[in-house]
Formats: structure tokens, C-alpha cells, sequence
């Protein structure tokens, strides 16, 4: 998006000026990369694995630190441990130069005005927030940076009225929110056609403040989504000062002479030691010393000290991921290249069998009788949607915070999950179905949870495929109960079936499974609702074990 500021070679992008990129690379960042979530941290890495130098960001100048036209203040500094930033007045606020809607068009981004392009542009590029205020609106000539009082109101840029809570961060000025923290901005004080002077705020917000709002008013924003994961606290006035220069280059004015920059506590970098017997050993090859030294110094980690033994490093703020000797394997490899890695071409093991018993031993035992029959193994979430949930209202749990409508509360039932899956292979063209889950269904009782273990087995399709001497045959009830003596007998139990006592509506011909000697219930065995199929879009028989 911005080369000439971010790498000295042109390996990056080819682009002829006034015209966008020709080439567009999109690229799934893993969450813990939250340093790679941006054009320059991208950059780092190629520069890391070219061995080419990546450019520094230009410093800013001295301040001064007299008559300063605003007042900061921080009342919540273990929500935002640094906040920085800089005014800029007499700028032109219109639309932005051909070239830079381009390149935001060119990454999926709408121009707005060239002030608010300039800072989404520099977001992509740098990988730190920004946020411009109409510095008239500012009321009091005043910052305060602290908790929203439970049930307070504001209404955000969207136009929508959001009721807050004690643990929501604002930016305020003296008589009134003006910005949700780290997530959107407010309706009353954006950037306007009628804008002259503006301040831009370029902060260090904790991640799992914004985290929390952010999901708690389901505002999913380029912002939030860096803040969540741990934006670097000491590029602040570095990214403010950037995007001071560049306004003034694009939208005309001059920048303040105060740099505001409060930093009670600053965030220093992690010290970790590599070894490198270590480094050997996960690794699974040696790699020079030198070409480690080379990869951690183009990621700008500093070597404090190298001995024999291995390396004293100093991790940059940008990863916050970094914390452990393994995290920095892991940041060799990525450069040096798993493909370089070579194979063992021998395998040495020592095969023990273990005689001993309990319910992990009987779980391995079971779960190799159904992948012997043919059976595959599902995982699935502990969440339905409401309408999924087979209990009465009363007993189900409500999630806080859904990840989606259809995920709004605790799975209180072990069938639903599975009847999806068989679902999803019926519409793939896969008609015989043999799937098992160890899941988990909770309910509640008036303020008690309660968390149900089972065993589901799913049945549908044929039993058998046809042969010249076999006809093919529908999976029925003595294909479920042969299993159930496998997996039973295995496991040292002698069951009996009679009818159940609760016909549930969701199943026919519900079969109780006893054990033998005394009436104590395993579960059951049934075949599924032709109509509580239909709501899956199941046409085919399923028959459903569950222990």
C-alpha cells in the first residue's frame, strides 16, 4: 500500500504512479499475528527472509511542552495505559486524491474524506489505530479518557443509540462521550466538510477491554479487531506524527506545537533466552547461529547478549504473542522455512500395552470398536441456536455474548449436533452415515448448572454395499444393537433392553438399554422422527444410540 515508506527494494508492489496496484495479495492472518495484520508488518517479514533492510519509521521532531491548546486526562490507566496525540489546524477537509482512494478501494475500503482516508490508510499501513476529532466539538478544550457509568447512553457514527456499561472505555470531553474506545467513534463529533482544526488520537488501548466491548455491542471494526489482539504501546506518537505530516501534505494547515503523550507506566519489552540445544531440539535440525542471529535481527528483536549456550533477547512490543522460548522457534522457523526442514526417513518407537482400567482406557477402547466398524469421530460446538434446544425455556442457558444468532445458548442435548453433521454428508452425496460424539449438554436448575456427559451414535444408510450374493439392506434396529453388544461387551457389560418408560416425541420405538444385574438405565436406542427429521433435511431413516 505504501512501499517507498516501508522496504528499501520494490519486491513488494509494482505500481506506476497515479494508478492502483496492479496485483492485489490477500492474506488469512493467523490471531496471534496481530503484528501482521498491517502493510509494514507484512513487510518485516519478507525483509527478515530477503535479508534486505527494512526503512524506520520517521521520529518525530521536539515539541514543545508549553500552552498546550487541549487537557488530557486518564481516569482508567489500566484500560489505556498511553494515550497520544497531536492537533492540526486551517486544513481543507474534501475528498481524497485519486491515488488514495485507489489504494483503499484496492483493499476493500470506501473513501469517506481525505482526513478519514488518511487515517484508515495509515491503519492498513502501520498497523496503529487512528482517530480524528473536529476540535471544535472537543467542549472545555478538554480530554478525559475513562469507564462509561452503568446504563449511560451514546449514540455511535452508525446512528445507533448504545446503552453502556461500567466496564465500557470512552473518550469524552468535559460534558459528553465522543468516542467508544478503541472500537467506533461518536455520531456528534466526526470529521465534517465544516472542519478546520482537528486533533488526532493515536492511543495504546488493553486488548481485552476493547475485546469485551467490542463483542458486547457486536461492533466488529478494523480497529477493534487490532486492539483486541494487542497493538504495539510504543509506536503511538510515532503513527501520530506520520499522520500529522501527511495531512498537512494532502488537506493544507500546520501541525500544533504540543505533542500530548501520557504514559504513566510504559510497557517495556519481554526478555526471553533462546537456547540453542533447544532450539536443536524442536526444531528437529540444526541451524546456523548466524543465520538465527541474521532472521531474529531482520524481525528487530535486540540480542542483548550471546553466549555458548544461546541468545538474551529483548521482543519487540509489536508481538505481544512472544513470551516463551518455544515462541521464538517458532519465529525462526516461519523465516528459515518448514519446507527446509528434511524428512526422517525412520520412524523409532516403543509399543507398550497398557492392561490397566478406567474410564479414559474404556473411552480408547470404545472409540477404536466404532472407527474399526466404520465410524468417524465429530467434533462439535457447545452451542445451538435457541430453536435447537429440545428442553423446556426454564432450563436453558443464555449466552451473554452469542457469536451469532444461531449460537445464542448452551447445547442442552446430545442429538442436534449430530443430526447436523449427518445432514451436511447427505447433502455431499455421502448416504451411509456412521458418526459418534463424546458430548457435553447442559441445563440449569434454577441458579445450578448442570453438565450431562453422553455418548451419541448416529446411524443412516446402508448396512452393507450389494454383491452378486448379497442384496444391499437399510441400516434397521439389529444393525444398532449389534454394536451396542461390541461396544458393551468390550467393555465387560451385559445389558438388557425393554421399552422406555418416556417416549420422547422426537424419536420412535424408544428402547431402553439396562444393565442386566441391576435397573440401572445406560440410555437408549431409537429411531428418529421422520417429522424432527425434516427440519434437517433428512429424508432417510437415522437410528440414534446414546449412553
Amino acid at each position: 500500500l505504501h512501499p517507498d515508506s516501508i522496504v528499501g527494494n520494490d519486491f513488494l508492489f509494482a505500481t506506476s504512479e497515479g494508478s492502483p496496484p496492479d496485483t492485489v495479495l490477500e492474506l488469512n492472518i493467523t490471531p496471534n499475528r496481530v503484528d501482521a495484520t498491517s502493510h509494514r508488518g507484512v513487510a518485516r517479514d519478507l525483509a527478515a527472509f530477503f535479508n534486505t533492510p527494512l526503512k524506520a519509521l520517521p521520529k518525530h521532531s521536539d515539541f514543545g511542552k508549553e500552552n498546550p491548546v487541549l487537557k488530557v486526562r486518564i481516569d482508567a490507566h489500566q484500560a489505556c495505559p498511553r494515550y497520544s496525540g497531536l492537533v492540526v489546524k486551517n486544513i481543507k477537509v474534501e475528498d481524497s486524491p485519486e491515488w488514495l482512494k485507489d489504494s483503499l478501494k484496492s483493499i476493500g475500503l470506501s473513501p469517506i474524506n481525505n482526513v478519514v482516508d488518511i487515517s484508515n490508510y495509515l491503519l492498513h499501513d502501520l498497523g496503529q489505530p487512528l482517530h480524528a476529532f473536529d476540535l471544535s466539538k472537543i467542549e472545555g478544550n478538554e480530554i478525559i479518557v475513562r469507564y462509561a457509568h452503568s446504563g449511560e447512553e451514546f449514540i455511535t457514527l452508525d446512528k445507533q443509540n448504545r446503552k453502556l456499561n461500567s466496564n465500557d472505555l470512552l473518550i469524552c470531553n468535559q460534558n459528553k462521550p465522543m468516542a467508544l474506545a478503541g472500537v467506533f467513534g461518536g455520531l456528534e463529533s466526526g470529521i465534517s466538510s465544516d472542519t478546520t482544526d482537528i486533533f488526532i488520537e493515536s492511543a495504546y488501548f488493553d486488548s481485552g477491554h476493547i475485546h469485551k466491548t467490542a463483542r458486547r455491542h457486536n461492533l466488529n471494526t478494523d480497529a477493534s479487531f487490532r486492539y483486541s489482539r494487542g497493538t504495539d504501546p510504543n509506536i503511538t506518537t510515532d503513527a501520530a506524527l506520520i499522520c500529522a505530516n501527511m495531512i498537512v501534505e494532502i488537506c493544507g494547515g500546520s501541525i500544533g506545537p504540543y505533542l500530548y503523550d501520557i504514559y504513566t507506566n510504559p510497557i517495556n519489552e519481554a526478555r526471553v533466552f533462546l537456547d540453542y540445544d533447544y532450539l536443536r531440539k524442536v526444531a528437529g535440525i540444526s541451524i546456523e547461529r548466524t543465520k538465527v542471529r541474521e532472521i531474529l535481527e531482520g524481525l528487530e528483536f535486540i540480542i542483548l547478549s550471546e553466549s555458548d549456550e544461546g541468545l538474551h533477547l529483548k521482543v519487540p512490543t509489536f508481538k505481544p504473542d512472544v513470551t516463551r522460548p518455544v515462541d521464538v522457534v517458532e519465529e525462526v522457523l516461519r523465516i528459515f522455512g518448514l519446507d527446509n526442514i528434511p524428512l526422517q526417513t525412520t520412524v523409532k518407537s516403543i509399543l507398550q500395552k497398557d492392561h490397566s482400567k478406567g474410564k479414559e482406557n474404556n473411552k480408547a477402547l470404545i472409540n477404536s470398536i466404532l472407527v474399526n466398524s466404520g465410524f468417524l469421530e465429530s467434533y462439535n460446538l457447545s452451542f445451538n441456536a435457541s430453536a435447537q434446544n429440545l428442553s423446556d425455556e426454564a432450563l436453558r442457558i443464555k449466552i451473554l455474548n452469542p457469536l451469532g444468532r444461531d449460537l445464542d445458548e448452551l447445547r442442552d442435548n446430545t442429538i442436534v449436533a449430530g443430526l447436523r453433521n449427518v445432514a451436511f454428508n447427505l447433502n455431499r452425496q455421502s448416504q451411509n452415515v456412521r458418526l459418534f460424539e463424546w458430548a457435553t449438554s447442559y441445563t440449569q436448575v434454577d441458579s445450578n448448572y448442570k453438565e450431562t456427559h453422553a455418548l451419541g451414535i448416529w446411524l443412516s444408510g446402508l448396512s452393507n454395499s450389494e454383491t452378486w450374493r448379497v442384496p444391499k439392506r437399510k441400516l434397521d434396529f439389529f444393525d444398532a444393537r449389534s454394536l451396542l453388544e461390541k461396544i458393551l461387551g468390550e467393555a465387560g457389560l451385559f445389558f438388557k433392553l425393554s421399552p422406555s418408560d418416556i417416549q420422547d416425541k422426537h424419536f420412535n420405538n424408544q428402547i431402553s438399554i439396562q444393565l442386566s444385574e441391576k435397573s440401572v438405565e445406560l440410555g437408549y436406542i431409537a429411531s428418529i422422527d421422520r417429522k424432527f427429521l425434516s427440519t434437517f433435511d433428512i429424508s432417510q431413516e437415522v437410528w440414534y444410540i446414546e449412553l
